[in-house]
């Protein structure tokens, strides 16, 4: 069985830290089989968010660094991304 490895996957940091305003939050819960296929699909940044706290001038994201927790929500910075997570996952 041969596999095709994408070169976005292996050689740029997909998965940030920290998440930044411009982010679009998906409205889904993570699981771990939805976290695999991110990685795996999508080619896009994200970031995986904890929990979220309002704001007089909107929200803040608290970013989660527990990945065998994987609870909480997923941000992207790609709309497209976000729209097609919810389209398969919702």
């Amino acid at each position: 069985m041969s596999y095709t490895i994408n070169p976005l996957t292996w050689f740029r940091a997909r998965e940030l830290s920290n998440t930044p305003k411009h982010f679009v939050l998906a409205k889904t819960p993570l699981t771990a089989e939805s976290y695999q296929w991110i990685a795996d699909t999508l080619s896009g940044r994200y970031s995986l968010v904890e929990y979220i706290e309002p704001e007089d001038n909107g929200y803040v994201l608290h970013t989660s660094y527990l990945r065998s927790d994987l609870f909480g929500q997923v941000a992207f910075e790609d709309h497209q991304d976000a729209v097609i997570y919810e389209l398969r996952w919702s």
